[in-house]
C-alpha cells in the first residue's frame, strides 16, 4: 500500500514537473446564516471547490477568506484527498462578523497544492454579506414576558387544591359533628323512654297494691 501511494506520488511530481496543472471550475461560498448576518458574531462558511487534476495523487486544497481592502486573510482552511479527474471537496471556516452594520465585503481565494507546492491557478471571487443589528436582547426579554404568565398560572394550580382540601376537611368535620349530635340525641331519648317506661310500671304496680288494700279492708268490714 506505501509502495502504491510512493509511485503515485512520484507520477504526479513527475507530471507537474512537465508543466501539467490542476484547475477549478467552479468555487461555491455559503454562509450558515444566509446573505445576513448579526453583528460581531462568528458566521461559519461552506466552502464547494470543484475542478480537474490531469494525474491521480494526494492533494491539498485550500481556500482563504481575506478583506479585499486591507488584504488581510480573516480564515484559511484546507483538506487532503486523492483525486483522479475531477474532484469536488468541502472547507468549513468561520469568521467572526464586524461589529458594525452595513457591508461586509470578503474575497475567496483557492488553490491546490502537491508536495507542497501550488498546482493550480488561484480561484478568486468576491462577494459581499449584509451585517445586520444583533438582536440577543431583545430575544430574552421576549422570553421572560411570554413566561410570566405560566408563573402566574402555577402559582394558581398550587393554590387551589389547597382550598378544595380545607373546603373539604370543614365539611368533613360539619358531617362528623352532625353525626354526633344526632348520635347523642338518639341517646337521650332511649333513655327517656326508659325512665318513661318505669314511671309507668312503678305506677301501675302501686295501683295494683292499693286495689289489694282496699279489697281486703272490705272482706274484714262484711265479717265483723
Amino acid at each position: 500500500m506505501l509502495l502504491l501511494f510512493a509511485l503515485v506520488m512520484l507520477l504526479g511530481r513527475s507530471v507537474y514537473s512537465q508543466g501539467s496543472l490542476c484547475y477549478f471550475t467552479s468555487s461555491q461560498v455559503a454562509p450558515g446564516q444566509g446573505d445576513m448576518v448579526p453583528e460581531g458574531q462568528p458566521v461559519q462558511f461552506t466552502i464547494t471547490l470543484t475542478g480537474s487534476c490531469p494525474s491521480p495523487g494526494l492533494y491539498t486544497f485550500r481556500a482563504d477568506l481575506t478583506n479585499p481592502s486591507t488584504a488581510q486573510t480573516i480564515a484559511t482552511g484546507r483538506v487532503q484527498s486523492i483525486a483522479n479527474g475531477q474532484f469536488t471537496v468541502q472547507i468549513t471556516e468561520s469568521a467572526v462578523a464586524p461589529a458594525a452594520v452595513g457591508t461586509w465585503n470578503l474575497q475567496l481565494s483557492a488553490y491546490v497544492l502537491f508536495g507542497g507546492a501550488v498546482v493550480s491557478p488561484a480561484s478568486q471571487q468576491t462577494f459581499g454579506l449584509s451585517v445586520v443589528p444583533y438582536t440577543a436582547t431583545s430575544t430574552v426579554q421576549t422570553t421572560e414576558s411570554t413566561t410570566q404568565p405560566s408563573s402566574e398560572t402555577a402559582s394558581t394550580q398550587s393554590t387551589a387544591p389547597s382550598q378544595t382540601t380545607v373546603t373539604t376537611e370543614q365539611s368533613t368535620s360539619q358531617i362528623q359533628t352532625t353525626q354526633t349530635t344526632s348520635q347523642s340525641n338518639a341517646g337521650l331519648a332511649s333513655q327517656l323512654q326508659l325512665v318513661l317506661a318505669g314511671v309507668v310500671i312503678l305506677l301501675i304496680v302501686i295501683v295494683a297494691l292499693r286495689a289489694r288494700r282496699e279489697k281486703a279492708k272490705r272482706e274484714r268490714t262484711r265479717v265483723y
